[in-house]
């Protein structure tokens, strides 16, 4: 059985640690869904205010988590994934008679992006000693 152990930023340090390893996955993820809406026919400032809200529901979801090892990190980036594509994926069956593919596809394309970016998220912060002792 995998635990999980969340921090809450409730002084100083514990939110300058926790902005910084938020930072480490907000960065790749605005890349990577800056690349995956570049071609939809939403406007820029729509594109770019979902892209920047999303990254950073699901960095900051990333970043409270103090994993004790590399497993524990991808599966609980899985599930930050796994919760913010399905919320996705089920706004969109329920508000339109036609979701995008890319909509429905959010189930899977998100625990696939943000299981790595948490494991990435552990190897830093460890390296540099960004989780609370």
């Amino acid at each position: 059985m995998v635990l999980s152990q969340l921090v809450f930023f409730d002084n100083h340090q514990n939110s300058i640690m926790g902005t910084k390893r938020g930072l480490i996955s907000f960065i790749p993820l605005v890349l990577i869904f800056g690349i995956i809406t570049m071609n939809k026919k939403s406007p820029l400032v729509n594109k770019i205010a979902g892209v920047f809200l999303i990254a950073l529901v699901l960095c900051s979801g990333i970043a409270v988590q103090l994993p004790k090892n590399y497993h524990s990190a991808l599966i609980y980036g899985a599930l930050v994934g796994l919760v913010v594509g399905s919320t996705v994926a089920g706004l969109a069956l329920a508000t339109s008679d036609a979701p995008s593919k890319l909509e429905l596809w959010s189930i899977v394309i998100f625990p696939l992006i943000t299981s790595p970016l948490a494991a990435l998220t552990f190897s830093l912060s460890t390296k540099y000693n960004w989780y609370p002792n």
